[in-house]
């Protein structure tokens, strides 16, 4: 069996202005997986969010740290060397 992630990223609306902060278009991806990787790649996935945001992450169960989203602004920041 395989599983299909799919993800959005962007903005379908209409920029307000041409200086606008607000990202100009929309990313739509996917991933493929087989089920014997599923439980090392969450796991894995997990480890990555603890070990980059651990002021959001270290102390929260499994299924917590799943569902708490990192927006893409706050990678760009991290990228940038600006840490929270």
């Amino acid at each position: 069996m395989y599983f299909c992630y799919i993800e959005e990223a962007g903005c379908t609306g209409a920029l307000p202005d041409a200086n606008s902060s607000i990202q100009p278009v929309l990313v739509i991806c996917g991933i493929i997986i087989e089920q014997q990787y599923v439980s090392a790649l969450t796991y894995d996935f997990l480890e990555i969010k603890r070990r980059f945001y651990p002021k959001d992450f270290s102390n929260l169960r499994d299924l917590d740290c799943i569902t708490k989203e990192i927006k893409g602004s706050e990678v760009r920041k991290l990228i940038k060397g600006n840490q929270k």
